[in-house]
């Protein structure tokens, strides 16, 4: 999220918060914001207090309240807007305050977790963010409110998305050009990479592809050499690749991969395509990224 983004967020989410607009929807029960004191006038600041007291008001134990779905998801929704713009450290104190409180019903416990892997995990949704999720999970793996039994698909989760973190070094893997040529990952030399492993016999995968085709700032960086695409198909069935080859840009290196990049768990791919931006080190920069937000 950008820094204009960040304060525009602020600025409504706090503006909403001193009574001024609680009001997503007049058919429903509004969600009761905390208060901020008003001698706070820093944004940061007010975001902060925000975090720590926005749960402060609602009754985990009253079920019917907790499975509103417009009152519960809209509540979270504004949460993790305000959430995404403090640091990490404050972050992962309001989510554990959270949790804390909601560890007195189950029901409600399962809720969140419910909520939360809709927004944050699941890779259609709008508001995926693998870091903030791994906040969530950290706080869902080490509760005594779930079983091992319960647990097992966060554990599951939470290894996958610990696998190519933003920040770490790529996994490296073999893969085979449209000319027979084998190559690697970390052999292949660029300024930034632009990782894309997509199926051929994806619709989503062909449409992004045509944006990315002909997106002006990916040409340029292109052009003027300082970018790279590595387009990889991690699938197994080469007379499909190859039948759709000729429909891929000429300027981008398009291979299929050698690696068994799913069944070694390689990369975990939730959905297609999915894109890395990498930099000269193949550190990620961005994952699972889409074409809106590569160049911000």
């Amino acid at each position: 999220m950008n820094y204009l983004v960040k304060q525009f967020v602020i600025v409504v989410v706090l503006f909403i918060t001193v009574g001024i607009g609680v009001c997503f929807s007049q058919d429903v029960i509004n969600f009761p914001y905390p208060q901020i004191p008003t001698m706070m006038i820093e944004p940061q600041q007010r975001a902060t207090y925000l975090l720590m007291h926005y749960w402060d008001n609602v009754d985990f134990d009253d079920i019917s309240l907790v499975m509103n779905d417009k009152f519960m998801e809209q509540g979270f929704v504004d949460y993790l807007s305000v959430l995404q713009i403090v640091d990490i450290q404050t972050a992962e104190k309001s989510v554990e305050m959270m949790m804390k409180r909601a560890e007195k019903s189950k029901a409600a416990y399962l809720r969140l977790v419910n909520i939360a892997e809709k927004y944050l995990f699941e890779p259609n949704s709008p508001m995926v963010n693998d870091e903030m999720y791994i906040i969530f999970l950290n706080q869902e793996l080490k509760t005594t409110v779930l079983n091992k039994v319960e647990k097992a698909r966060f554990e599951y989760q939470h290894k996958a998305l610990m696998k190519n973190r933003v920040g770490s070094v790529a996994t490296d893997f073999i893969y085979m050009d449209r000319d027979g040529k084998m190559g690697s990952l970390h052999e292949f030399k660029a300024e930034e990479t632009l990782l894309i492993f997509y199926d051929p016999d994806c619709d989503n995968c062909a449409e992004i592809i045509e944006k990315l085709r002909y997106n002006r700032a990916l040409n340029s960086k292109i052009m003027c050499g300082r970018m790279k695409v590595l387009a990889v198909y991690a699938g197994e069935n080469r007379a499909l690749w190859e039948q759709h080859l000729a429909k891929m840009p000429t300027n981008w290196l398009v291979g299929r991969a050698v690696s068994k990049i799913q069944p070694l768990g390689l990369y975990v791919l939730r959905a297609m395509p999915a894109i890395y931006l990498l930099d000269k080190d193949k550190k990620v920069v961005k994952k699972d990224a889409v074409p809106e937000n590569l160049f911000e």
